[in-house]
């Protein structure tokens, strides 16, 4: 499979797409598919559109297109956020949180499996034009308490953690005064408490926080829970822009695109279409963590293009056959930001794995095999979910998909006849 880097990517990527654009950004990206992903998604289905056109089918399309093979539906950041707090560790090294793994043990193969996600079936649904009357009212009142929104009380926001609220001349100063902020170990509790407040915890929770912060040593935000750190920044960050008219407060929308920044410690970069998005991003984390939506859709655009040439029989083994890899074929994004974030692809490319056809049948059968295992308990459960040998998501894939078969013809024949 390819070794791609993670991307984080929204709604207005995702809906720029062809269907045969979206196959190979599935195919060439690892996708954090983040939960406001998911919601914005399903608020359209209370959209009002114009005559020829339903709501339901314009779910459907972006649902047709969302990365299915190499796609993994991210935690909730309030879940992380809290289990920041609460001393667990959520790491930012640019992985993906799952929710949901059961430590498995089959003989000598261990494993931790992921069963599909509810938003993943969900998506499965929409795809058919399939949606529950439960996704009808959440679409309609999520629209309503959108419309409700008032982002204009941001002073008295930033004035309840000790945060200077004076206007900031430029996004990227916005950014620097909420790391800043963050960072300074004034205030810490202050700090704790807006985040509980923020999370929408009980005040017995916030005096768990807060005790739990003191018997550690009352050490910065940042050093005792990191992934709440981040959320505060960009939260601080969000009112500072507004107090200082940077972002708009007129826009009840711009609080669901800035949520999407909560979700960058868990992919190499975020891919958009969105003007707030790329001026967010690359105030908060750089240029390099921010790619811009139409330049990679032209690339992606190109590729599909280039593998036009392959032959129809060519086409029935699977992209993993015809493309193990991008096209190295000049300037290319794609490569560009495989070189960047995941250079061992060049190494890997190079080198022939000699495995032989026993060895493969064999680590097919043990993936088979795991999410039937007995799950594991006491030290061996721990030790799996500690570091798992292995991991086994189950997904819906469609063997064809576009023009394509991201799936060998062969494997599907095989699994009709069988």
């Amino acid at each position: 499979m390819p070794i791609g880097p993670i991307a984080l990517f929204d709604k207005s990527f995702i809906q720029s797409l062809s269907a045969d654009e979206a196959v190979w950004f599935d195919h060439f990206f690892l996708s954090n598919i983040c939960p406001i992903f998911y919601v914005e998604t399903l608020a359209d289905l209370s959209k009002e559109l114009k005559e020829g056109r339903t709501a339901e089918h314009l779910v459907s399309t972006i649902a047709d297109k969302t990365p299915e093979i190499h796609g993994s539906p991210c935690v909730h950041h309030s879940e992380l956020c809290e289990a920041s707090l609460f001393g667990y560790d959520v790491p930012l090294t640019g992985q993906i949180p799952l929710a949901g793994g059961r430590p498995v043990q089959t003989g000598d193969h261990r494993g931790v499996v992921f069963v599909r996600s509810p938003e993943a079936q969900a998506f499965h649904r929409w795809q058919q034009q399939r949606f529950d009357l439960v996704e009808r009212d959440f679409a309609s009142n999520w629209r309503t308490a959108l419309s409700q929104t008032n982002l204009k009380n941001s002073a008295n926001r930033l004035e309840a953690i000790g945060c200077p609220s004076s206007p900031c001349k430029s996004l990227d100063l916005a950014a620097q005064v909420a790391r800043s902020t963050v960072d300074n170990l004034e205030n810490t509790h202050l700090k704790i408490s807006y985040l509980t407040a923020l999370l929408g915890l009980k005040n017995k929770q916030r005096e768990e926080a807060l005790s739990l912060w003191r018997r550690a040593g009352c050490r910065p935000l940042r050093t005792h829970a990191p992934y709440a750190a981040h959320v505060l920044e960009i939260e601080i960050f969000f009112q500072l822009a507004l107090t200082s008219s940077l972002i708009s407060a007129d826009r009840p929308s711009n609080r669901v695109d800035i949520a999407y920044l909560y979700y960058l410690p868990f992919a190499h970069f975020l891919v958009s279409s969105d003007k707030l998005h790329r001026s967010s991003t690359q105030a908060i984390a750089g240029a390099d963590r921010f790619v811009w939506g139409p330049d990679l859709k032209r690339d992606l655009q190109a590729i599909n293009l280039a593998f036009q040439a392959t032959t129809p029989q060519e086409r029935e083994s699977g992209l993993s056959v015809i493309a193990p890899h991008p096209p190295d074929t000049g300037e290319s994004l794609v490569i560009e930001l495989w070189d960047k974030f995941t250079p061992a692809w060049r190494r890997i490319k190079e080198v022939s794995t000699g495995a032989s056809g026993a060895s493969n049948s064999a680590l097919a059968r043990s993936i088979q095999e795991l999410p039937n295992a007995p799950t594991a308990t006491g030290r061996e459960a721990i030790e799996i979910m500690r570091d798992p040998p292995s991991v086994s998501i189950e997904r819906h894939v469609r063997a064809q998909r576009g023009s394509w078969w991201q799936l060998p013809k062969s494997v599907t024949e095989k699994k009709r006849s069988g």
